[in-house]
C-alpha cells in the first residue's frame, strides 16, 4: 500500500525542478518503508538545500508517521520536537493526531471535531440548532456531516473547516466565498445553502442535502450511452451559464462536484447517503490512504494517440455480453470553493498558484495563470466530464499530480472513437471543440455549449467543427517538439546531423592522437633534459674551471624540463578534451537508440523508428571499436554491446546481435569472476545470456537458445536462492522457466516444461499478490506480464490431460490481460497479448462445442487486433494474426447464417492486405494468403452486384498464383487454387480467356493424380463444356466421368458432368439417366441439369416437357445464379433449340 501526497499550496507555486525532486525524495523513503527497512528522514535530508529542507522534512515526516502506525507505534510530539527542534509543536501535533485518530475509534477523526464540544457517545461535534448524525465527506479542506435542523426538521449537509484552529487565513477566505458564492445563485441544478454560521469562532455551511450521490459514484469507469451523457451535460451547461451570468467561475468542476438527486424529492430517512465534496481535492465518499481522485487513477501511455478515425464497421457482441444502458437522474452543480468572482479585483489566488483537480483542469489552469482564468475554464471541465461519460476515463490522468499537470499542459487528447468506437461523431466533435488548449478555440460560453448539445440531441447540424489532419499533425509537433523535431529532421540528422557526430568522433580520435605526440614529445625532451643536466654535472665535476659553461648548460637543461612539464600538462589536457569528447559521442548514441525506440511504438512511426535505430546501431559500433583494459570502460562497453545486440535483434540483424551479444557476455564473465558478490554485475550477466536465447531462437538454433536459457536458469537459480533475494530476482527465474520450458516441449518432454511452468506459476503467485496492479506501473507490469504468460503456456499443457483446470488457468491469464491492457488502452503489444488471450479461449470452446462463447471470443480478438492495424500500418506479425482470427471466425459465422458478416469479415481481411507494389519483403506463404485474400473478395463483389472489381482482383489473383506455380517444386500446392481463380474468372463472361490453359493445367494435374475423383471429373467437364469447340472431346469426357462417378457415386456433381458428356456424344437416354441420378442426390446447381432435360425432351419429341423443364430451368438460374456464363450459356443453346 502505498501514502498518496498530496501537494501543498506552497509546493505548487514552487518551481516544477524542486517538485519533481520532492516528489521522487519522498518515492526512495515510501519505496524503503515498503522494502522492510526503516529509512530515517535525517539521512534522506542529507542532499537537499537549506531553502527547501524545511518543506521536505515536513513531507517525510508525514509518511514516517503513517508507516509507524501501520507497524503498531505511535510516533509522539515529545520524540519529533527531539529530533527536529525546529519545527514547532503546533504543526507537529497536526502531524501526530491525525494519525492518531485513524487508529482510534473517533469517527470524526478531523480537527474540528478535536477541538470543538464533541458528543460523549457518538464522538461527533456538536452545533447549536443541528443533530449531528454522521461524517459523510472528506477534502483538502473541508469536513461534511450529515445533519439534521431541530427547527426546520429537514436533512441537512454541514460543512466545517477540517483544519479547526490550524486554518490558514487563505483557507478560511476560501471557505467564506464559497458561502457568498452559493448563497449568490438560486437555480434548480445549483445546490442551495441554507444557512451561513460559526460556532465556537469556527464557521460551518448548512447546504441543500442531495441523497444520490455524486456522478463519480455513478460512471465507476464505464461508459455512458452518447445521448444520455449529452442531455446531463446539457443540463450542467445551462447552471454554469447562470453562473457565469452573475460574474462566477467554478474553477473545479469534476464527476465529484455534480451531485445527483434521488427519485422522489431530496428529503430522505436517515439510512439514505449524501455526497457533498469539500474543496479541491475533496472526495465524495470517505478515503482510504490508497485512493486519491486526482492522483491515483490509471492512464494510458504518455505521449500515445490514436491517429486517423476509427474504422466505419465494429463487430459488436450479441446483447447478453454487453452492458445495459444507464440513466442518469437531475444533476445538481456543488463545490464553489475555488470560485471566482470575475467582478472581484481582490483575488485570493496568487498568480502563479494551481488550483483545481488536475484531470479536470484546463491548460490556463495548469500553467497557474489566473488571469486567464474565464467561462472557458469552465467550458473546458464540462468537455473534461463529457469525455469520462464517453470513454469511461478523463482525458488526462497519470500516476502523480505533476505529470498529469504535465499531460494537461503538453498532450492532445485521445480520439473518442479511438477508445469507443460508437460515439457520434458530432458529439465527439463537440467534446474535443470544449478541449482545445486556447480559451479563444473552444466554445465562448457554457450556453454555447448547451446549445450545440441540444442540436446534438435534436439530431441537427452542430456548429462544432472537427480539427483538420494537417492542424492535428502541427498541434503534435507543438506539444512533441522533441519527439517531432528529431523525427522530422532525420533527414538532418542523417546527412547532415549524422555526419557532425562523426566528425566530433574523428574530432576526438585527432585529439586523442595530438595527445599521444605531445606526451611522447615531452617523455623525450624530459629524458634529454636529464641526459643534459648529468653532462652539466659531469663537466662540472671534471672541469670547476669551466663552471661558466656548466652553469649554461644546467641552465639549458632546466629550461628544457621546463617545456616537458608544459608539454606534459597540455597532453593531460589533451587527453581529457578526447575524454569528454567520447562521452558526449556515447550520450549522443544512446539518445538516438532511445529515440528510435519511442518511435517504434508510436502509431504510423515504425518505420521512421526502425530508421532512426539503424543510425543508432551504426554510429554505436564505431563507438565499440575503441579497445580498453579499464574495468570501468569494460562494464561500459559490455553494456553498449548489449544495448546494440537487443536493437539489432529487434530491426531484424539477428548476426550481427548474436556477436554483439556474445561480445557483452566476454567482457561481463572476468568482470563477475573479480567481483562475485556484485549483485547487479551478476543479473546484468543473467539478463545478457536471456537477450542470447532469444536471439538464437529467433535465428531458429534451438539448441543453443536452450544452451544460453539454461546458463540463464542457473544464474536465476542462484540469484533467488539469496535470503536477501527481491521480486525482480524471484520473476526473473520464473521468466527464464518460462520461455526455456518452450524449448522442453519442442523436443518431446511435455511432463519437464509442464513442471518448469507450474513452478514459474508458483513462484510469481506470492509477488503478484505483494504488488497488486493498480495504476501505471512498469515493474508491477512485468510482474503480472509473466504470471499472465506462464498461465497461457501452462494451460496450453495442461488442456490435453485436464481440460477443466486448462481452461482455468486461460482465463486467469486473460483476466491479467484485460487489466494490463486497460492500463495501456492503445499499447500494440498489450493488445496482441489481450488478443491471443481470446484465441486460446476460443480455440477451447470450439474443442468443447461452445460456438457462441468461441465466436465472443474470436470477436473481441478481432476488434483489438484491427485497431492494432489501423495504429500500426507497417507491423507486417499484426496483419497475420489479424487474418488467422478471421479465418476461424468467418466460419461460425456463415454456419449461423450471418452471411453480411461474412462478407464483412472478407471485405476487412481485404483492406489489411497491402498492394501489390508495396510487397518486396513477401515470403511465398505470404503471396499465397494474400492471393486467396483477392479470390475470396472477388466473390463478395459479384454478390454485390460489380463483376468489373471483381475480374481487376482475379487477374491480380492468377498472376501471383502463376507465378507461385511456375517457381514451386510441389506442382500441387498452389494448382488448386490457381484454378478455382480462373474459373472464377471465366464464370464472369469470359472463358474463352483462359480455357485452353485451364484444360492444360487441369490434363497437368490428372497425370499426377490419375485415381483422385475430383481431377478426371474436372478435365472431363471442360471436355464436356468448352466454348473453343476444338477442345471438345465428348468421348474421352465420358471415359473420365464414368470414372469419376466410380471413384465417388454419391457426389451429385459427377454424375451432372456424366450426364452432360454423354449427352454432347449423343448417348441421349444414358445422359438423362445420370441427370434425374444427380437431382436425386440434391445437386446445388439443378438448372444445369434441367436445362439438359429440357433439350433431350425436345430431341425425343415431347415440347410440352421440354418448355416445362426449361421454364423450370429458368427460374432457378434467375433466382440463383444470374450471369453465371455456364448457365447463360446452357441456356441459349436450350433456347435455340426449342426455337424460343
Amino acid at each position: 500500500m502505498s501514502v498518496v501526497k498530496e501537494p501543498s499550496s506552497q509546493n505548487l507555486n514552487a518551481p516544477s525542478k524542486w517538485l519533481q525532486q520532492l516528489d521522487d525524495l519522498c518515492d526512495r523513503f515510501e519505496s524503503a518503508w515498503l522494502a522492510g527497512e526503516r529509512p530515517r528522514v535525517e539521512d534522506f535530508l542529507a542532499d537537499v538545500s537549506d531553502k527547501h529542507k524545511s518543506e521536505a522534512t515536513r513531507e517525510l515526516l508525514k509518511l514516517e508517521a503513517h508507516y509507524r502506525l501501520k507497524a503498531n507505534e505511535m510516533p509522539t510530539v515529545d520524540e519529533l520536537r527531539q529530533r527536529f527542534p525546529s519545527l514547532g509543536s503546533v504543526w507537529l501535533r497536526g502531524v501526530v493526531e491525525p494519525v492518531k485518530s485513524r487508529g482510534s475509534s473517533n469517527p470524526a477523526g478531523d480537527t474540528f471535531a478535536r477541538a470543538a464540544t464533541t458528543d460523549p457517545i457518538t464522538g461527533l461535534p456538536t452545533v447549536p440548532g443541528y443533530e449531528v448524525l454522521e461524517l459523510i465527506g472528506r477534502g483538502g479542506m473541508g469536513v461534511v456531516y450529515k445533519a439534521r435542523d431541530v427547527k426546520l426538521h429537514r436533512l441537512v449537509a454541514l460543512k466545517m473547516v477540517s483544519a479547526g484552529d490550524l486554518a490558514s487565513p487563505e483557507m478560511l477566505e476560501r471557505f467564506r466565498a464559497e458561502a457568498r458564492a452559493v448563497a449568490s445563485l438560486q437555480h434548480p441544478n445549483l445546490v442551495q445553502i441554507h444557512e451561513v454560521g460559526e460556532h465556537l469562532g469556527r464557521p460551518y455551511l448548512a447546504f441543500e442535502f442531495v441523497s444520490g450521490g455524486g456522478l463519480d459514484q455513478r460512471l465507476r469507469g464505464m461508459p455512458q450511452p452518447p445521448r444520455a451523457a449529452a442531455q446531463l451535460i446539457k443540463t450542467v451547461a445551462h447552471a454554469i451559464q447562470f453562473a457565469h451570468s452573475r460574474a462566477i467561475i467554478h474553477r473545479d468542476l469534476k464527476p465529484a462536484n455534480i451531485l445527483l438527486s434521488g427519485d422522489g424529492g431530496e428529503e430522505r430517512g436517515e439510512g439514505e447517503r449524501t455526497l457533498l465534496p469539500t474543496g479541491a481535492n475533496a472526495v465524495a465518499r470517505m478515503p482510504t490512504s490508497e485512493q486519491s481522485p486526482s492522483t491515483t487513477l490509471p492512464r494510458p501511455d504518455a505521449g500515445v494517440r490514436a491517429t486517423g478515425e476509427a474504422p466505419d464497421r465494429t463487430l459488436q457482441l450479441p446483447s447478453s455480453l454487453t452492458p445495459p444502458p444507464s440513466s442518469l437522474p437531475t444533476p445538481k452543480v456543488s463545490d464553489f470553493g475555488l470560485a471566482k468572482h470575475l467582478e472581484n479585483e481582490e483575488q485570493q489566488t496568487r498568480t502563479g498558484a494551481i488550483l483545481g483537480t488536475p484531470s479536470y483542469m484546463a491548460p490556463e489552469q495548469a500553467t497557474g495563470r489566473s488571469d486567464a482564468i474565464g467561462p472557458a475554464t469552465d467550458v473546458y471541465a464540462l468537455g473534461a466530464i463529457l469525455y469520462e461519460m464517453l470513454t469511461g476515463r478523463p482525458p488526462f490522468r497519470a500516476p502523480t499530480v505533476i505529470e498529469t499537470l504535465d499531460q494537461v499542459r503538453s498532450l492532445e487528447p485521445v480520439s473518442l472513437r479511438g477508445i469507443q468506437p460508437n460515439v457520434p461523431r458530432d458529439l465527439e466533435t463537440i467534446c474535443l471543440k470544449c478541449l482545445q488548449k486556447e480559451p479563444s478555440r473552444r466554445y465562448e460560453s457554457a450556453g454555447a455549449l448547451a446549445d450545440d448539445l441540444d442540436r446534438f440531441l435534436r439530431d441537427e447540424p452542430v456548429l462544432a467543427r472537427p480539427v483538420s489532419t494537417t492542424e492535428r499533425t502541427w498541434r503534435w509537433c507543438r506539444r512533441h517538439p522533441a519527439v517531432a523535431v528529431l523525427a522530422m529532421l532525420l533527414f538532418v540528422v542523417t546527412l547532415g546531423g549524422f555526419g557532425g557526430i562523426l566528425q566530433l568522433w574523428r574530432a576526438a580520435e585527432s585529439a586523442r592522437e595530438r595527445a599521444e605526440d605531445n606526451a611522447l614529445a615531452a617523455r623525450s625532451q624530459r629524458d634529454q633534459a636529464n641526459v643534459q643536466r648529468t653532462r652539466a654535472e659531469v663537466q662540472q665535476q671534471r672541469a670547476e674551471s669551466n663552471a661558466l659553461v656548466a652553469e649554461d648548460n644546467r641552465l639549458a637543461a632546466e629550461t628544457a624540463r621546463a617545456d616537458a612539464e608544459r608539454n606534459q600538462e597540455l597532453a593531460e589536457i589533451n587527453f581529457a578534451q578526447a575524454e569528454a569528447r567520447f562521452k558526449q559521442v556515447q550520450t549522443s548514441a544512446r539518445e538516438i537508440a532511445e529515440l528510435g525506440a519511442t518511435l517504434m511504438k508510436q502509431p504510423h512511426m515504425e518505420a521512421t523508428g526502425r530508421q532512426v535505430l539503424e543510425k543508432a546501431v551504426r554510429l554505436q559500433e564505431l563507438i565499440l571499436a575503441d579497445k580498453s583494459d579499464d574495468p570501468v570502460v569494460q562494464l561500459e562497453t559490455a553494456r553498449l554491446s548489449k544495448g546494440v545486440g537487443w536493437t539489432q535483434h529487434v530491426i531484424g540483424l539477428h548476426a550481427s546481435a548474436e556477436a554483439n551479444t556474445q561480445k557483452a557476455i566476454a567482457l561481463l564473465e572476468p568482470l563477475v569472476s573479480q567481483k562475485p558478490d556484485d549483485i547487479p554485475l551478476r543479473r546484468n550477466l543473467r539478463e545478457t545470456h536471456s537477450q542470447m536465447g532469444f536471439i538464437r531462437l529467433a535465428m531458429q538454433d534451438y539448441e543453443g537458445a536452450e544452451q544460453s536459457l539454461r546458463i540463464s536458469l542457473d544464474m536465476a537459480e542462484s540469484l533467488r536462492a539469496r535470503r536477501q533475494a527481491t521480486a525482480y530476482d524471484v520473476t526473473s527465474l520464473a521468466h527464464v522457466l518460462t520461455n526455456l520450458s518452450g524449448l522442453v516441449s519442442a523436443k518431446g518432454d511435455s511432463e519437464t516444461a509442464t513442471a518448469m511452468l507450474q513452478r514459474a506459476v508458483e513462484q510469481l503467485r506470492p509477488v503478484v499478490k505483494k504488488y497488486p496492479l493498480k495504476n501505471v506501473d512498469s515493474t508491477r507490469e512485468w510482474y503480472h506480464g509473466e504470471l499472465a504468460l506462464a498461465l497461457g503456456n501452462l494451460a496450453e499443457f495442461t488442456w490435453r490431460t485436464d481440460r477443466e483446470a486448462g481452461e482455468r488457468y486461460a482465463r486467469e491469464a486473460l483476466n491479467i490481460r484485460l487489466k494490463m491492457q486497460g492500463l495501456h488502452p492503445n499499447s500494440r503489444g498489450q493488445t496482441e497479448y489481450t488478443a491471443r488471450s481470446h484465441q486460446q479461449i476460443a480455440g477451447m470452446m470450439l474443442a468443447s462445442g461452445n460456438e457462441r462463447e468461441a465466436e465472443a471470443h474470436l470477436t473481441n480478438a478481432f476488434n483489438l487486433i484491427k485497431n492494432v492495424v489501423t495504429m500500426y500500418p507497417d507491423h507486417w506479425p499484426s496483419r497475420h494474426r489479424l487474418f488467422e482470427i478471421i479465418d476461424r471466425l468467418k466460419p461460425l459465422v456463415l454456419k449461423r447464417g450471418d452471411t453480411a458478416l461474412a462478407d464483412s469479415l472478407t471485405l476487412t481481411e481485404f483492406s489489411a492486405a497491402k498492394p501489390p507494389a508495396e510487397r518486396a519483403n513477401y515470403t511465398a506463404g505470404d503471396q499465397f494468403k494474400f492471393a486467396s485474400i483477392q479470390i475470396d473478395t472477388a466473390k463478395v463483389r459479384v454478390k454485390h452486384g460489380n463483376p468489373q472489381a471483381a475480374a481487376t482482383l482475379l487477374l491480380t489473383a492468377i498472376t501471383e498464383l502463376k507465378a507461385l506455380h511456375e517457381q514451386s517444386a510441389d506442382k500441387l500446392k498452389y494448382l488448386p487454387k490457381l484454378l478455382e481463380a480462373m474459373n472464377d474468372y471465366c464464370r464472369l463472361g469470359r472463358k474463352t480467356v483462359f480455357e485452353g490453359k485451364i484444360l492444360q493445367m487441369l490434363e497437368d494435374r490428372l497425370s499426377l493424380l490419375p485415381n483422385d475423383a475430383g481431377a478426371n471429373n474436372s478435365v472431363a467437364w471442360w471436355l464436356s463444356v468448352a466454348r473453343d469447340k476444338r477442345l471438345l472431346n465428348p468421348d474421352r469426357a465420358v471415359e473420365l466421368a464414368r470414372k469419376a462417378v466410380s471413384l465417388q457415386p454419391e457426389m451429385a456433381a459427377f454424375h451432372t458432368t456424366l450426364g452432360t458428356a454423354q449427352y454432347r456424344a449423343g448417348k441421349l437416354n444414358d445422359a438423362r439417366a445420370e441427370l434425374e441420378k444427380s437431382l436425386e442426390l440434391k445437386f446445388k446447381e439443378p438448372a444445369l441439369n434441367w436445362y439438359l432435360l429440357a433439350a433431350i425432351a425436345h430431341r425425343n419429341g415431347q415440347p410440352d416437357d421440354a418448355k416445362k423443364l426449361f421454364d423450370q430451368a429458368a427460374a432457378d438460374h434467375q433466382a440463383n445464379h444470374p450471369g453465371d456464363d455456364d448457365h447463360e450459356h446452357l441456356a441459349t443453346e436450350v433456347r435455340t433449340l426449342l426455337g424460343q
